[in-house]
């Protein structure tokens, strides 16, 4: 594109000119009149539109049709994946666009999230016919799936894939036991009287609660259809 240029411009503006005082009007050009034509009708022909000779609002859709699709274009690409699991601070109810964990729907109903698991190759336990379950994570820790076994001594493992809890290999120190016949009270056996003490193993006492488990908050999840 380019201001007009021909003889009789004025500073790239057209101007009608003034015979009167023997003032030329600007020149119309090919060049000037082709490279406005060329720009609008590339405008519209990118957008999709055909051009139809005596219609005046094509550059209008034209650009009503490229601004729908760049909007839809950022909707797609900040769109939250079917699947996706949030935790909510509260007890629900789900948000829009989500249904509740370990709960029982029609297959019908949500489609793509069902084409989600059917992809996988994964049944969730309960599913039956017509009827699907969304997986039930209840009292679970999420952990992020790995690809080896690195971080994650089960790895690689697959998304959805439960972990059975587990103690890392350790050991306790535990003090000898001590002796109110040899060498007197209170000091260590070691069995070397001769007199047939024997050293019996025992156990510490148990201690603790019926799990193992950090610090944690306990949220409501929900999963995206």
């Amino acid at each position: 594109m380019h201001r007009i240029d021909t003889p009789g411009h004025a500073a790239g503006l057209f101007q009608d000119g003034n015979p009167q005082i023997g003032q030329q009007g600007t020149v119309m050009d090919a060049a000037w009149a082709n490279d406005v034509q060329e720009n609008i009708c590339t405008v519209i022909e990118d957008a999709g539109v055909g051009l139809v000779k005596g219609a005046g609002e094509q550059l209008k859709l034209a650009i009503a049709a490229m601004i729908a699709a760049a909007s839809a274009t950022v909707i797609a690409a900040t769109r939250v994946p079917v699947a996706t699991v949030i935790m909510v601070d509260g007890p629900g109810p789900a948000p829009a666009g989500y249904v509740d964990m370990d709960t029982e729907y029609l297959r019908a109903d949500y489609p793509a999230l069902v084409a989600h698991y059917d992809g996988l190759g994964r049944l969730i336990a309960g599913s039956t016919l017509a009827h699907f379950r969304t997986p039930d994570y209840q009292g679970l820790f999420a952990r992020a799936a790995s690809t080896d076994a690195t971080v994650d001594p089960d790895g690689p493992r697959d998304a959805g894939d439960t972990q059975a809890d587990a103690f890392a290999s350790h050991s306790h120190s535990v003090s000898p036991p001590v002796s109110n016949s040899e060498g007197g009270a209170g000091n260590t056996v070691t069995g070397s009287t001769g007199t047939g003490e024997v050293l019996t193993t025992y156990s510490t006492a148990t201690t603790g609660g019926t799990e193992t488990r950090p610090v944690n908050v306990a949220f409501s999840w929900f999963i995206k259809t």
